[in-house]
């Protein structure tokens, strides 16, 4: 009896196993309840539950999508290319099972080739979904608008992890509008028409609570900003972004405007990014962001248009920051309370011009500390300027133990409008100012970190190579 039983068992669990081959389902890809499988070589007509039997265009995953149950997933066959459709997200995950639109196999991502031609990409903006993982695909030559671009209300957790964007010649490379709970990392994005990353606000929907990092964005025609975080425009409701974004380990290059632009936010932490060769500068704060922390930034030849860090609101920090040989000004702050520089180096090379750091009359409260400021141009350059009326007395700045140096042996000079120029000697009576004239013990670094060209990290060497493929 015993022994029969057994195998009843046994026979049972054949039969269920069969049935669950024909049925397709799918349990194997991190607990998602439904996995399909795309290729080139594949068939609509497959069943797309397996590798051996996938389906062949993003047509037949659009339609499948619409009727998905929360947490399926959508693999791309890895060294295929796709040149028509935008994948349609119209459902959501959850904390167990995210949606994932993916790739697998091996070999170089997935690419959705639009040759200019065709919309390609992908998009979501259906009300309220949640727990979005998007990763490992390249999107190249779209027509249409943005590369990718999310903007439905009330959307949360949405993950974007080591996606390309290449040759965008309208809108974004990614556009995120709304979204609560939001990282964007580990991608590459190059020759992008507006700006490369844009995160916005919209009616009822705050852009909020988001990571950007490790990115490589290579504007290379770009009319706007590498990275920005940006108030709605007025179709949208001219919404501010909420809270709590970190933007850090990104390198950004070759802008029309800024590297990165915090135009919009609270509560930013801008930290260990690389900016160079942007226009108008490396970083810009403005409008009515307020509470920024930029830590460990480094920028090299930014700001041919304005200054390399443009400080346009109250409560900014600049720390541990290196601003080295920008085209003009490399610290300007026309207006805003409450800014500190602490502990960076900044360094005037021999194409900069304008002065090191303009203050405007609208700045209050500054605190300049600890900074080393050096001047390898011309020699004489002016170290500070104020301007419109800007005093050291009437902006309420202060300058505690920086060290200046002039290579060319020309006087520290600090301008007032109204007092002229100053040397360190007159300022430090005037204003009881607690600085040194000395050369910086780490000169030598400083030289190196001006050499051109300029040593690509590897992440911007495999960005490079996927551009390539």
């Amino acid at each position: 009896m015993l022994q029969r039983k057994k195998e009843c068992l046994q026979v049972r669990n054949k039969i269920l196993l069969a049935v669950l081959g024909i049925l397709g389902c799918s349990l194997a890809v991190d607990g998602r309840a439904e996995t399909w499988y795309v290729a080139n070589h594949g068939n609509d007509s497959n069943l797309g539950t397996s590798p051996d039997q996938p389906w062949q265009s993003v047509d037949k995953v659009n339609r499948a999508i619409k009727k998905a149950k929360p947490g399926y997933s959508v693999l791309f066959n890895r060294g295929d290319r796709f040149d028509q459709g935008v994948i349609q997200i119209r459902q959501g995950g959850t904390p167990e099972k995210e949606t994932l639109i993916g790739a697998y196999g091996s070999g170089a991502k997935p690419v959705f080739d639009g040759q200019d031609l065709h919309a390609v990409g992908i998009s979501l903006y259906s009300e309220g979904l949640n727990y979005v993982r998007i990763e490992n695909i390249t999107i190249r030559n779209p027509g249409g608008y943005d590369g990718i671009d999310i903007g439905g209300n009330n959307l949360s957790h949405i993950t974007l992890s080591g996606v390309n964007v290449f040759n965008k010649k309208h809108g974004n490379g990614i556009a995120m509008l709304g979204v609560d709970y939001y990282t964007i990392e580990n991608s590459c994005i190059s020759h992008v028409a507006t700006n490369g990353i844009f995160i916005s606000s919209k009616k009822g929907s705050l852009a909020q609570n988001g990571l950007i990092r490790n990115n490589v964005i290579d504007c290379q025609g770009a009319s706007n900003d590498g990275i920005t975080i940006h108030e709605a425009s007025e179709k949208d409701g001219g919404f501010q972004a909420g809270p709590n974004h970190v933007v850090e380990g990104n390198i950004v290059s070759n802008c029309d405007e800024q590297g990165i632009d915090i135009t919009s936010g609270s509560q930013v932490v801008v930290r260990n990014n690389v900016t160079f060769d942007n226009k108008d500068g490396g970083v810009l704060t403005a409008d009515r962001v307020t509470d920024i922390l930029i830590d460990g930034h480094f920028s090299l030849h930014d700001s041919r248009k304005m200054g390399a860090v443009i400080i346009n609101h109250d409560r900014v920090k600049l720390m541990n920051s290196w601003i080295v040989a920008p085209y003009y000004h490399a610290l300007v702050l026309p207006k805003g309370s409450g800014f500190e520089a602490i502990n960076n180096m900044i360094v005037y090379g021999p194409e900069s011009k304008g002065a090191i750091v303009d203050v405007g009359l609208e700045s209050k409260n500054i605190l300049m500390r600890q900074n080393t400021l050096v001047n390898l141009g011309s020699s004489g350059a002016r170290f500070v300027r104020y301007l419109s009326g800007a005093t050291v007395q009437n902006t309420s700045s202060r300058f505690e133990k920086n060290i200046w140096w002039d290579q060319g042996g020309g006087k520290i000079q600090l301008t007032e409008e109204k007092k002229g120029e100053m040397d360190l000697t007159r300022l430090q009576k005037e204003y009881s100012v607690d600085n040194s004239i000395a050369k910086p013990k780490n000169f030598q670094e400083i030289l190196d970190k001006m050499q051109q060209p300029r040593k690509p990290t590897e992440a911007e060497l495999r960005c490079l190579e996927e551009e390539k493929r």
